[in-house]
């Protein structure tokens, strides 16, 4: 929580620098459309938004995180404990561990991707930023 809390302003630089490119690419016949630099940007969004608009989704990127991890160790829990008992194994090898570990992530994605899609959506919109 503390590095979000503390790295959440590059976080958001990065989705912004993201979202734009996107935006660019979709009008790249038009000739206004220029190439922003992290710094050109996190200048730009400075003097325009202020410091606070940096942690704009901050609330949903904790909710996010929280959602994340909490669901991958528990699917890794809940994958160990099912492989365990289906194979009746009492020492896992590294195959195994490997075959947990990613049916936990895989799970966990499923569930904690739409709260990373709806920071998205916050970071970029700006009609909350006004």
């Amino acid at each position: 929580m503390i590095a979000a809390l503390l790295f959440y302003p590059l976080e958001n630089l990065r989705t912004r620098l993201q979202a734009g490119k996107l935006h660019q690419e979709s009008k790249e016949h038009e000739q206004s459309a220029k190439k922003k630099t992290s710094m050109k940007l996190l200048k730009e969004i400075l003097l325009k938004e202020g410091i606070g608009s940096l942690y704009r989704g901050l609330n949903m990127a904790l909710i996010a995180t929280i959602a994340s991890y909490g669901s991958y160790f528990f699917c890794y829990r809940m994958w160990k404990n099912i492989l365990t008992s289906l194979l009746k194994i009492k020492n896992l090898t590294p195959l195994h561990i490997s075959i947990i570990t990613f049916l936990s992530g895989s799970t966990s994605t499923v569930f904690a991707n739409p709260f990373w899609f709806v920071n998205t959506r916050m970071t970029i919109d700006k009609e909350k930023a006004k």
